[in-house]
Parts: C-alpha cells; sequence; structure tokens
C-alpha cells in the first residue's frame, strides 16, 4: 500500500465489487490496445486516467485525464489531480455507452477490409 490516499489494490478478479470503492483509476500503459478496465471503470461511474498509448483514450471524457506520456510523472499526477476534483460519475457513464460492441466490430470489419483489398 502506498501513503495517502493511493492504494495498489493488486491483481483483482472481480472489479464490479471494487470499482464502486474508488474515487478514481490510474491506469498508466505505455501500450494498450483497448484496456477493458478503462470501460469498465467510466462504466461504472469511476473517472479514469490513462494515456495516449491507451486506445480506450479516445472514450475519457475528460482530456486532461490522459497524460501523453505515462513516464512523466508530474503529468500523470495532474491528470489524477484533475481526474479526482472533476470526477462526474454520469459522464463517465455516458462515454462508456458512446462505445456499444457495435461499433467496435464495424471499425474492425472495416480495417480487415482495407488490409484485404490492399
Amino acid at each position: 500500500m502506498l501513503p495517502g490516499r493511493v492504494r495498489d489494490l493488486g491483481v483483482q478478479v472481480d472489479l464490479a465489487e471494487v470499482l464502486p470503492a474508488v474515487a478514481a483509476v490510474l491506469h498508466p500503459t505505455r501500450y494498450d490496445a483497448a484496456a477493458n478496465l478503462v470501460l469498465e471503470a467510466l462504466a461504472s461511474g469511476v473517472p479514469v486516467v490513462t494515456t495516449a498509448m491507451d486506445g480506450s483514450a479516445e472514450i475519457v471524457p475528460v482530456p486532461g485525464w490522459v497524460a501523453l506520456n505515462p513516464r512523466e510523472v508530474g503529468e500523470v499526477s495532474r491528470c489524477l489531480t484533475r481526474a479526482l476534483a472533476h470526477g462526474e460519475r454520469s459522464a463517465c457513464r455516458e462515454a462508456a455507452e458512446s462505445w456499444p460492441d457495435t461499433r467496435n466490430y464495424r471499425s474492425m470489419e472495416a480495417i480487415a477490409s482495407r488490409c484485404m483489398d490492399g
């Protein structure tokens, strides 16, 4: 456990049990195609700080919650501070709902079609 309000919960199997109890989720990834954690947290109404290297960053409702460089601790810290101060739970849920499965399938189908067409 880290000092203060930040806690490393380790590997959690049941996020539905954990997410209602957290103020924000920090996912400072150096690469993630589209983190399920981001979608699950937003769907639960929890603000998420991730990086521009996470495909899920495009649905994070507040640009100030997306760090450009996960190695810049100051930048990640500022994003987390913003998320904790202005975490609109309804905006988080709306962002997650804006990313339905059908949108993902259509995007993947378009990419596959372009690849096959040369």
